[in-house]
This record gives structure tokens, sequence and C-alpha cells, in this order.
């Protein structure tokens, strides 16, 4: 189990900073704990705990009783001298160790259904502006919340009774951009509310996520915990003042914690400082959040009374959890984690990347230790970075030592100001010293990462075309048509390096990059048609050769059988298509084609054509062959400027793993889809790479630098 450790509890340096729990008890180090005893303290003895419920939150105190060996101290004034040492009364001292309790994280994104009305809104409109399911997905909804979900209109007086209905949210996307201008509080509102949205609701409708054009699904599945803390905030209906709290908190600490060798710096929230600044009277909602509540926790100054109640029985059954869950000294100097309950998770959304303020961010209540987070907010097209934390709550402490006597010459106790404790004379040890160490609560509210990964809605890649050559005396007919069924096959392949954004985003948006589903979900008829006069050495000589696109686009007229005096024009929405192009005899053309989405996103290429119109005096004939690129020697060196920083990674082809491999040593071995890989395959030595030289040379002296560069794989091990 991974327990992460207060950084001044964690020792590097064999110097412990509370000596005298070096002494009595252990301290973590990197492949255990160690005990740090001076072997001079021969005896000591820890009372049992006394808890003061009398403050607003209780406390912990226990005396503390040390004992000096004979043979250790000459006299009275080294052994005082020894247990100043040990004990520093003006220092404090923290806990919060807590242990990591991640079981599984899974997001995936789904590309239900092709909605180009709803998509190019998505394009127009800022993320936080578009279709949200988890406000159209609660149960017991508030009026303002009703208006939100069907975005009503100011034309309209209250909200339609159908408007949670298939057939609804079907005429929302189609009129999107319209229903979001007129909406009754104006588009801006409904912008605002949806940066800061509380998840709160225990109901949500089942609503199938298939209804939405794109989904995005994040399930994280945590350790099971106690739910006693949770239980108790929300049976007070404290979870919206704690998670606003947490989210209006300016005095957040960042606090440095370790696990091995590692040092993370979390964001705290000091628990018991938000719940005593919190006016629970009554509970206002900033322009900038919206609270999804659950049916019966309501809100405004009508809940005045009722919140006084509940604040009272709220700071009770803090008070029970408290005691119950505080540490003792004992248990302290033992270096165990503190006992914790999950709160909720906090999920950070960003556009493009993530510096700066997030875009959006959600606040969710634990449900089963279980999030289940749907996104269906995303812009086409960009990129969005999601970082979820998970809100534990730890019951730390912090300690401090009190009340230091130490025995005199006259075997009595005195204090370090000289004041000589009642009936401690004693004449039968010589060495002994008695202090108090009091135990407060410091309970955090730590924003634990989980979970950090990056999504994008992006199309299916259309199927290749199927073109079919014809001829007439002076030009060449192409039809064209694609494959009209799913199917998988290798990965997008780029007809230029402008290109390999395409196998980003792809996969962004894809659970798999080596295999791809390549259907006709966003294509609309359209063709890219290449052509080159000369034979082609490298496939990307296509790409500045482009000759046009064609689309099967027609109409055609038909009588109206309403009024068969009138006409009525058709739209063909066909997805075949014929191009002529004219072409000079007896001259070899070369053509590739490929497809293109409502987007603008290309199909893989075809076959290279080779196409000839062959013209005597007296026929016409059409020659047509696939042209084989004969095979170039590959590039031995390539040369790149840039000013300041140089970055070497693998390119992405060089890190896909083979879907088949049974096993991680049959993966790596066959690791890579391109010719010449980073690995030597075979070798006794997994870390033999292939060695890559990158020679640096300096525009303005000519000088060189030359770098040998060889990939290794890093195993890293679970130890949970």
């Amino acid at each position: 189990m991974a327990i992460y450790y207060d950084s001044q509890n964690y020792i590097t340096n064999n110097t412990p900073l509370d000596r005298l729990r070096g002494e009595l008890g252990e301290y973590p180090v990197p492949g255990g704990f160690q005990k740090y005893k001076s072997n001079k303290i021969t005896e000591s003895s820890i009372s049992p705990a006394l808890e003061f419920s009398d403050k607003l939150f209780p406390t912990k105190s226990h005396t503390i009783t040390l004992f000096g060996g004979e043979e250790s101290f000459m006299d009275q004034t080294q052994w005082k001298e020894h247990i100043v040492s040990l004990v520093d009364t003006n220092a404090i001292y923290f806990d919060h160790a807590f242990a990591n309790n991640t079981l599984e994280n899974n997001d995936t994104f789904y590309n239900n259904f092709f909605h180009p009305e709803y998509e190019d809104s998505t394009k127009r409109l800022s993320t936080t502006s578009l279709l949200n399911y988890n406000i159209l997905n609660l149960l017991g909804k508030s009026d303002e919340i009703k208006d939100m979900a069907a975005l009503r209109s100011s034309f309209e007086e209250n909200v339609q009774t159908n408007f949670e209905t298939d057939a609804y949210l079907e005429d929302l996307m189609n009129n999107y951009s319209r229903r979001l201008q007129n909406y009754v509080y104006g588009p801006l509102q409904y912008n605002e509310k949806n940066r800061n949205i509380f998840l709160i609701n225990r109901d949500r409708n089942v609503a199938d996520t298939a209804n939405y054009p794109f989904v995005l699904s994040f399930d994280c599945l945590l350790k099971e915990k106690s739910t006693s803390f949770i239980d108790t905030i929300e049976e007070n209906y404290a979870t919206k003042f704690l998670f606003q709290g947490i989210k209006n908190n300016l005095s957040t600490q960042l606090l440095p914690f370790k696990y091995r060798d590692s040092r993370y710096n979390l964001k705290t929230h000091d628990l018991l400082a938000i719940l005593s600044n919190t006016d629970y009277n009554s509970f206002v909602e900033d322009p900038r959040e919206l609270f999804l509540l659950n049916v019966g926790d309501q809100v405004g100054s009508s809940m005045r009374f009722m919140n006084q109640i509940r604040t009272v029985k709220l700071l009770q059954k803090m008070n029970e959890l408290i005691l119950t869950n505080l540490k003792s000294y004992d248990e302290l100097i033992k270096g165990e984690a503190c006992e914790t309950f999950n709160f909720g998770f906090k999920i950070e959304k960003y556009i493009d990347n993530d510096v700066g303020l997030p875009v959006q961010t959600y606040y969710i209540r634990n449900t089963n230790n279980l999030l289940q987070f749907i996104d269906t907010q995303m812009k086409y097209g960009r990129k969005y970075f999601y970082k979820v934390y998970n809100l534990l709550c730890v019951f730390g402490s912090n300690y401090q030592y009190s009340g230091l006597a130490i025995s005199n010459n006259d075997n009595e106790l005195e204090s370090l100001n000289g004041d000589v404790l009642e009936n401690s004379y004693d004449p039968s040890v010589s060495y002994r010293a008695q202090l108090s160490v009091d135990i407060n609560p410091s309970i955090q509210i730590i924003e634990e990462p989980i979970y950090q990964f990056q999504k994008m809605f992006f199309d299916n890649i259309p199927p290749k075309p199927i073109p079919t050559f014809h001829h007439t005396k002076e030009s060449v007919l192409i039809s064209l048509e694609p494959l009209i069924h799913s199917r998988r096959e290798e990965a997008f392949i780029p007809l230029h390096q402008e290109e390999e954004y395409i196998q980003e985003s792809m996969t962004l948006s894809r659970t798999t990059y080596l295999f791809e589903n390549f259907t006709s979900l966003y294509f609309q008829g359209e063709y890219l048609i290449y052509r080159l006069d000369r034979e082609p050495k490298n496939i990307n000589e296509f790409y500045d050769s482009f000759l046009t696109s064609a689309k099967s686009e027609s109409t055609f007229r038909s009588i109206d059988t309403k009024d068969k005096r009138n006409f009525v024009t058709y739209k063909d929405n066909s997805t075949h298509t014929t191009f002529k192009d004219n072409i000079l005899p007896n001259k070899k053309y070369y053509y590739l084609f490929r497809t293109t989405t409502y987007h603008g996103t290309p199909s893989n290429y075809t076959d290279v054509f080779e196409v000839e119109l062959l013209k005597t005096a007296s026929d016409t004939k059409l020659v047509t062959r696939v042209f084989d690129i004969p095979k170039q020697v590959l590039e031995t060196e390539k040369t790149k400027s840039f000013k300041r920083l140089l970055k070497i990674v693998p390119n992405l082809g060089q890190l896909s793993f083979p879907q088949n491999a049974e096993k991680v040593e049959d993966a790596i071995n066959n690791m890579g889809i391109l010719n010449k890989k980073l690995f030597s395959y075979g070798t006794e030595n997994i870390n033999d790479g292939h060695k890559f030289k990158i020679r640096i040379t300096s525009k303005h002296t000519g000088k060189k630098i030359d770098l040998n560069v060889n990939f290794k794989i890093i195993v890293k091990t679970n130890y949970d």
C-alpha cells in the first residue's frame, strides 16, 4: 500500500525533525521505518489520552515521562541538556499521512452519429455554451434549471412538458444556436453558469447517451472506505456549503508530501477553517456556479432557521468523528496512515493546453467510491485536457509539547523557568523528566491527483474511394464511389507531414491508435483528386499536385404530388460522382484519390493509377494500370533548423504495439510500424537500441556537436 507522508516526516538526511519522536517511536525512510534512539533514555511511559470536548473542536492530551540511564550522565546538568535537545516546546508538528486509494480509471470517447447543424454550432460557440448532458439528466429540477435544460426562449411563458424527450432533444440540436441566442436569461448567463458545476444530486435520469452525437465518458473506481464522514455532511445538507467553501477557499496551501523518492506538492483545504467560517444561515449561488442538488435540498432565506438547526447537528456529529479518528500519541510516533474518507471529486477541464485557468470545473459528490462522469460540451477539433482529483478528507493532526519539567539535584521535577512541581520528589530515580503533548485535529481536504488525460472530438476517417476509368476522344471519365461498409484497417497514413496532426487527433478521439474504424459516418460525397503529369518518385509529391474536388451533389425535378401543375426540385443524396478530365493524348498521367469528410478530414489515399489516352488516326483507347512507386533508399540524413531548444522524442509510429501480442515481451519485440525500429530485437539485452546520430551546427560559428542517441525501455513496477 502506497502511503504519502508530510515531507517533514519522511526522513532522507538521517535527522528527524522531532527528536523525541525519533527516540520513542520511528520515522518513515526510504525502504521502511527507522528509529533514532540515543540509548540514553532507558525507559519511558505515555499516559492514556485525556479528551477535551469543551472546545469548538475536541483535542487530546498525554503525559510523557522519561527516565535516563545512570551510566549515561555525569550530573543533572548533562541530563537537562540532553532533554532540552530532544524536546522543542515551541515547535508544532503535523501529521497528514494518507494511503493512495485509486483502483481503476477508464476514459472513452463515443462518436454516436453525425449532426452537422449542431456540430457547426460547436465551432462558433464557447465550450461552456454547448449542450450539457448533466443538466438535462437531473431529477427534481428547479424552475431555473428546467429553463436551462430546455433552453426556454424569451418567447415561451413556461417550459414545455416534453423537453426531456428524444424528439425535443433532436429539435434542440437542430436549432441550437437560435434557441441559445433567445434563451430567457441570455446566452451569457448560460455560459457563465456552466463554468463551475456542482453535481451533488444522488438521483439522475437514466438517459441514453446514444441520443447525443458525441459523448466523453470517464469512470474511476476508488478503494472502499467508510462513508461516515460524507453521511454526516449530507444528513445535514452541508455538501453544497463545503463544496462552495473548497472552490472559494483563498487560504488553500500546497503541502509537500513524499512517497519513496518522489515529492508531490498537493493542494489542501483546511476543513475545520471552512466549517468555522461558513455562514449557514443562507446559501447564495455565485453567477459562475451551478448547483445540481438533491430533491428537498432547498436554498434561500426561507431555510435560515432550518439551516441553524442543521449546523448544530453537523458540529456535534463532526466532534464525534474527530474523537473517534484523531490519533493518539502512540499512533502518531508509529508513522501509521491517518483515517481518510472519499468526499468527492474535482475535474478541471482545459482547452488547447493545460496552462492557466481551466475553462470549466466540476465538483462531484462521492457515490459508493465510484465516479461516472459524462461530458457533452466539446468543440470539434479542439484538444481538451482533463485533470481528475479525489477530494480526500484526511483526519490528520498537529501536536505540540508543553509543561516540560526535568529532575534537579534535590530529586524534584523543575520547570524550565525554575518552578518546582508539587509532590514530585522521588529519590529512587536520579534522571527523569515529564512533559505534556497536546494533539489537535488538522483535517485537510487534499486534492489527490488520480488521473490526467486528453481527448478530442474528431472525425471518423472516411473510407477510400473506388475509381473506375472510362474515356472519350479528348478526355478521361472517372467514376468515384466509396466503400460503403465499415471495416478495420491500419491507421491513417498521412500524405504529407503537414497531415500528421490527424494522427494525433485520431489518437485523442479513439481508444486505440494502430487500428481504426473507417466509416461513411461523416462522408458527404466529396472526393479529392490529385494528378501528376510526370512519374512520381515519392507519394508525398501528390500533396502539392491537388487537381480538384468532385462532389456528388445533384438535383432532379419531379411532378409535385400535391399540385400536379408544378414541379418540385429534389436533392440527390447519392455518394457516387463522375469527373471529366481533359488530358493530352499519348501522355502518361498519374492519379491518386481520397474522400473527405464534412469537416475536411481526408481518407487514406488509393493506389496510384497510371492513365494514358492512346490516340491514333483511326482509334482512341484508354490504358490504365496501378503504378508502383519505386522504393527509395531511406534518407540517412535530415536537417532541421531551430533557435534554442531541441526536443528529441520517438515518432508515434515507433511506439505502436501490436494488437495480438499476448505477452509484454512479444509486444516490445514487435513495437513500431516503421521500417527502422528503435530497438535491435533478438539481442540478449532488450535495451540494445539502434543509435541515431544528431549533429548540431552553429549558424554563426559553424562549430559542430554530435549527439549519439539511443532509446531504452524503462520498466516500471506497480508495487500495489
